[in-house]
């Protein structure tokens, strides 16, 4: 009896200590939370085969408080370590700063990560494959704007485990979704990556001469205003990006150090550092949608909706195609669409993006209000607008009863009414050539709008001069308008 006894007193213990954790039991998961940045709390820890389970974990650092439902580590193929989290929950304590969930997390390692140093590079230096099942990202309204960010099957698998923190592999996104705080949305489906690029500035730094790519294929994207209606869609979206890896330093360091990456949270001196970050880029990015569509329930006024439904303009579908080469601050944008029916369009411009200074960064950073400063230092060289139209004013007399040229200089006339006698004269004049230009239009000529101003004219001078004086604007670009 006593031997039974002394057998289930045994027994009991055994259990009992599996389920409290001893120092050296909790070394898997101290490896991958280092204790000198986390303090760790256990509620169960269970053992068998070569499998261990810890449950219900707390972790805290000085910038959040992360909570762990349950994770598994267990030996995988050629030695590698497989990871699994069911639930992961991680809690700022910057009330600024977002608030993240993490569901369904596989991970494949060949290796710990390294503690101390850049600890995303810790882990990308050592994972192979990674697969999340959904990843929601919360923000505060303000200041941030943006009102949340969801991913649904995330997966990822390296082609070769980076050294450096050079990451190379194949990214795939089931669905994700970016919405604002009033509801706007852009929810993005199907994307597959091909990535070959460094992973902080430091990997950067060390890639001089080294080419970064970034190939891309979307099945589709969609742009909804607040109340879930449709703006834009585009579908069959492929995007190229080839960069010199030297010159993302800049951006991997904003990145880094941004609200995604648990730095301070303040929206207009994040902006001003990512374009500061933009001058320093060297890169030539392509992208197309082989199917464009414009909703009109999303784009035009409530009352004229049934109207375009009317002529058959409830959808418009095209096709359109973008361009940018980047050179330190030299910019070329090109850019096309094709509308179905209604027109062609091609865009080219050049400019000059230039940092913001030092003493606006500062004061942005102090929290001041900089108003148009805030104005990126983008400069105008020149530009040209070609348009072709291919049914589109038809369109016009169908929905209105008269022909372009026409309904705009009659809304011309009646803005000009509504306007202050300083700059009545101008609305009039403005109106008048674009009612001119849509009348040669309309009888089918291509027609070219360009800008060619003596000096680079920069964006807050446009703005104002927009606001103040359209005819001034249009002197200082040496806009002309011809047929083509």
């Amino acid at each position: 009896m006593n031997r039974m006894l002394s057998a289930a007193a045994a027994a009991v213990g055994a259990l009992i200590a599996a389920q409290a954790p001893a120092a050296e039991a909790l070394e898997p998961l101290q490896k991958l939370f280092p204790p000198d940045m986390y303090s760790s709390k256990v509620r169960q820890d269970v053992y068998a085969e070569g499998v261990r389970t810890y449950s219900g974990i707390t972790l805290r650092s000085d910038v959040s408080a992360i909570g762990i439902d349950q994770i598994t580590f267990r030996p995988a193929p050629d030695g590698d370590i497989s990871v699994h989290i069911g639930a992961l929950t991680m809690k700022p304590r910057d009330e600024l700063s977002p608030a993240i969930s993490i569901s369904g997390i596989s991970l494949q390692m060949e290796d710990w990560p390294a503690q101390g140093g850049d600890m995303f590079c810790n882990w990308m230096n050592v994972v192979s494959k990674a697969n999340i099942s959904a990843a929601e990202m919360t923000f505060p309204a303000e200041p941030a704007g943006i009102g949340s960010m969801r991913i649904e099957d995330l997966g990822f698998e390296a082609r070769r485990v980076p050294e450096n923190c050079w990451i190379s592999g194949l990214l795939a996104v089931g669905r994700a979704d970016v919405r604002r705080a009033e509801g706007a949305s852009v929810q993005v489906s199907q994307m597959r990556s091909e990535i070959g690029m460094p992973g902080n500035r430091v990997s950067a730094a060390r890639s001089q001469g080294t080419a970064a790519s970034l190939r891309t294929k979307i099945a589709e994207i969609e742009l909804r205003k607040a109340g879930r209606t449709p703006t834009y869609g585009f579908s069959g979206v492929d995007l190229a990006a080839e960069m010199k890896a030297a010159s993302l330093q800049g951006l991997l360091h904003v990145l880094h150090s941004s609200p995604l990456s648990g730095g301070k949270v303040n929206p207009d001196l994040n902006l001003m550092q990512m374009v500061n970050a933009l001058t320093l880029l060297e890169m030539d990015l392509q992208a197309s949608s082989s199917t464009t569509r414009i909703f009109s329930a999303g784009v035009v006024p409530p009352e004229a909706v049934t109207n375009f439904s009317r002529v058959g303009l409830s959808t418009v579908t095209g096709s359109s195609g973008l361009r940018i080469l980047a050179s330190k601050g030299d910019l070329l944008l090109k850019a096309s669409a094709s509308l179905n029916g209604l027109v062609d369009l091609g865009l080219t411009a050049s400019a000059d993006l230039a940092p913001y200074s030092r003493t606006k960064l500062l004061a942005a950073n102090a929290g001041k209000d900089l108003g148009a400063h805030l104005l990126p230092e983008l400069s105008l060289k020149d530009a040209a607008l070609t348009y072709k139209d291919r049914g589109l004013e038809r369109y016009v007399i169908d929905l209105t009863g008269v022909p372009s040229g026409l309904y705009i200089e009659e809304f011309g006339g009646l803005l000009a009414e509504q306007s202050p006698k300083r700059i009545a004269g101008s609305v009039r004049q403005s109106t008048g050539k674009i009612a001119e230009f849509f009348r040669h239009a309309a009888d089918a000529e291509t027609m070219i709008i360009k800008a060619a101003p003596a000096l680079p004219v920069r964006l807050a001078e446009m703005t104002l001069l927009a606001l103040t004086d359209v005819n001034g604007l249009a002197r200082k670009l040496g806009l002309t308008m011809r047929r083509g």
